[in-house]
């Protein structure tokens, strides 16, 4: 579970969001198509519900994609209210998906 913190467009991004979840973690998902209906900064969010599409924008002004191919660029972040560090991503998501999987085989 998390809480959308931040929604919107970055030049670079494109239209992306932020979640901070339970753990102060933050979890970064750029480049989307664009965002679920009804999705707001303040609102708890929680695993497995759909936030937004795969897209290509981002690198330009809003309105921009196309300049490469549609993916999701997801990042992880920690803050310790001194500084904020990006990590490895792939340790979890092979462990979420092990969980996933360990669920639909029961």
């Amino acid at each position: 579970y998390g809480i959308i913190e931040m929604k919107g467009w970055n030049k670079y991004g494109g239209w992306r969001i932020g979640i901070r979840d339970l753990n102060n973690t933050y979890h970064y998902f750029a480049h989307l198509s664009g965002f679920s209906e009804g999705l707001k900064v303040g609102q708890i969010v929680e695993p497995g519900q759909v936030i937004g599409g795969v897209g290509s924008t981002g690198y330009g002004p809003p309105g921009t994609s196309g300049k490469f191919p549609p993916h999701l660029h997801y990042g992880m972040y920690k803050d310790n209210g001194i500084t904020e560090w990006s990590f490895d991503p792939y340790p979890y998501l092979k462990m979420w998906e092990r969980k996933d999987l360990a669920k639909k085989t029961r």
